[in-house]
């Protein structure tokens, strides 16, 4: 009796540990043939007012992924924003899932989330509205493409404000 109570209880455990390790937690739905939008970003050097390189930690972009037709890739694709995290890393919220179809990505600098649309990005010229550089804020845009095969957008962003000489 007492053998079979320990071989009853044996089972119970290890029914138990199958069923704990087959539950992962993640409720996030994954598009089969998807993968995620990355972006590389760099800054141009050009003759631009403000002659920023980098990136700093923490700035936010604003994204628009567009398909071919130039509307909104998916429903969430329009102005999701972008946070830098360091060594060319971005985080972007929401998460965008690339199938085979080609994104065409519009970013911009600074974040703003009134943007609702790629082609009339909202420029604030308010002293001390965004974060400035020696004085002046730095407005930058960039573009890139990606899909399922290729997922990271290399954008190069270029400065809006040019010195005029």
């Amino acid at each position: 009796m007492k053998l079979m109570n320990t071989k009853i209880m044996s089972l119970l455990l290890c029914a138990s540990a199958i069923i704990a390790s087959s539950c992962s937690g993640n409720n996030e739905e994954i598009i089969p043939g998807s993968s995620s939008l990355k972006i590389k970003t760099a800054i141009s050097s050009t003759r631009a007012v403000i002659e920023t390189e980098n990136f700093s930690y923490e700035d936010e972009i604003g994204i628009f992924a567009l398909n071919e037709e130039g509307t909104a890739y998916s429903k969430e694709s329009m102005n999701m924003t972008g946070m830098y995290v360091g060594d060319n890393q971005w985080n972007i919220d929401p998460e965008l899932f690339l199938t085979e179809q080609k994104a065409d990505i519009y970013a911009y600098y600074p974040y703003s989330s009134s943007n609702q649309a790629p082609a009339t990005v909202n420029v604030n010229i308010m002293p001390n509205y965004h974060k400035t550089i020696k004085g002046q804020i730095d407005y930058l845009y960039g573009q890139g493409e990606a899909d399922a095969a290729y997922p990271e957008a290399n954008i190069t962003f270029n400065h809006a404000l040019a010195r005029v000489t």
